[in-house]
């Protein structure tokens, strides 16, 4: 697993989509297709539009072919060049000081180097906000995503706290909008924002005698 946060982050969204694809066709070929996550996450109501949202919803998320140029997908940052497909794009707009480091934030492990010699490891904790920010040029799609996805991250939640190095989660949504002169094409976006808490481990400098020669050696000391 990566222990970059963001990847981490792409690999649970994929990991998301993947399930709710599966759990949809294991429930379909049972005959109990009305059970599976997906069509749970709607209502029968029309909303006085006309398109069924969990027919939208079976279509966008059960999309499997890599020939279907709308496949549901997902991007690092945000990928212009998909922004009129649905795609979950996914960003880090912020990243600050965690609550849970302490003097000097040694850790209680190490690192054990070739040579039999230690480094030892250094814990800082971080407070990050991530984005999925949701595009297509079809704003029912665009409504569709956003409340399956974030049905998803709400469901999964209890697992994730046992199973990740994030050990807590937030959620919001909000609409954003574009300068059409950067994107003139038709362009909708909802934005499903994850507050996190998590821990990451650094080698320390301190146990390489050659940080302390190099530091001399340009007089930075």
């Amino acid at each position: 697993m990566a222990k970059i946060g963001i990847l981490k982050i792409k690999r649970l969204v994929e990991a998301l989509l993947e399930f709710v694809k599966t759990d949809y066709e294991e429930k379909l070929s049972e005959g109990n297709e009305s059970e599976s996550f997906l069509l749970r996450c709607f209502d029968d109501d029309d909303y006085d539009v006309d398109i069924v949202y969990s027919d939208l919803a079976i279509e966008l998320f059960t999309r499997s072919s890599n020939n279907n140029s709308r496949k549901l997908e997902t991007r690092l940052l945000f990928d212009r060049d998909r922004a009129t497909i649905p795609t979950i794009h996914i960003r880090e707009p912020g990243k600050g000081k965690g609550k849970t480091d302490g003097i000097g934030n040694l850790d209680e492990d190490f690192y054990t180097n070739s040579d039999s010699s230690t480094q030892d490891m250094m814990r800082r904790s971080f407070s990050s906000q991530y984005e999925l920010m949701i595009t297509s040029a079809n704003r029912h799609e665009v409504l569709v995503i956003e409340e399956v996805l974030l049905a998803l991250l709400i469901g999964s939640q209890d697992t994730l706290a046992l199973n990740s190095p994030f050990y807590s989660f937030d959620f919001s949504v909000k609409e954003m909008m574009i300068n059409n002169d950067l994107l003139p094409d038709p362009l909708f976006i909802k934005s499903i924002g994850i507050n996190t808490s998590y821990d990451k481990t650094y080698p320390s400098l301190e146990e390489n005698n050659f940080l302390t020669k190099i530091l001399f050696e340009h007089n930075i000391l």
